[in-house]
């Protein structure tokens, strides 16, 4: 009996891997599932610490302030560049991955609520570049991809002779329109005086922000 115990076991760890989705796939699912609620709405606090869906135009929070992405050099307001040891079979396991960010807010008919993306899950189309692992793995390759690898790679490649080093960056750009889900809290509004448009009695003004948490990630798409 421990053969077909075995063979059960290894059966459905199979099925369960081909059965997850990619990231994209998934949260592009899940949001086209999810009801979506207006901007104005997460302005009471009724709105405190639920999970809400909005959709609206992806802004910087300061004009001024936008980053560059490592590998297109595109404008943006997050980056994240993930690093795979990929195999000639289409297999691959992911060795690191870097991530930045600036503050930014979504915008619809006038109202925006602000976005803490920490390690969002994303619903975005990717820009791959594929590069040898020898060049990984060469002391003397010094260019700036293959450098923000080695930091970023928290595994060694497992083939490095024959593998390849599959690079994918995934961008969010101002002027984008967006579906974003998470989880809807309130911080101190730094743009207004406490005696302005008091919240309660002499606490400082608050504005909503869409976060993650473990439970309830935080997904754009």
């Amino acid at each position: 009996m421990e053969p077909l115990v075995l063979l059960l076991a290894v059966t459905v760890g199979v099925i369960g891997l081909a059965g997850r989705l990619p990231e994209a796939r998934r949260v592009k699912r899940e949001l086209a599932r999810t009801r979506r609620v207006t901007i104005s709405s997460l302005l009471g606090t009724t709105s405190d610490g639920s999970v809400v869906a909005v959709r609206g135009t992806l802004t910087p929070a300061d004009a001024t302030d936008v980053l560059a992405a490592p590998v297109t050099g595109r404008s943006c307001v997050y980056y994240r560049v993930t690093f795979d040891e990929l195999g000639s079979g289409g297999d691959f396991r992911e060795l690191g991955r870097a991530e930045g960010s600036v503050p930014f807010v979504i915008e619809a008919d006038g109202y925006r609520v602000h976005v803490a993306a920490d390690a969002p899950q994303l619903g975005v189309h990717g820009e791959v570049r594929v590069r040898s692992m020898r060049d990984f793995a060469n002391a003397a390759q010094t260019d700036g991809l293959i450098q923000l690898a080695r930091a970023a790679c928290r595994r060694t490649p497992n083939h490095p002779r024959w593998s390849a080093l599959r690079i994918t960056e995934y961008v969010l750009t101002g002027g984008t329109t967006v579906t974003l889900k998470g989880v809807c809290t309130r911080e101190p509004d730094p743009t207004k005086e406490a005696t302005d448009a008091m919240y309660r009695d002499g606490e400082r003004p608050t504005r909503p922000v869409l976060s993650g948490t473990r439970r309830a990630p935080l997904l754009i798409g």
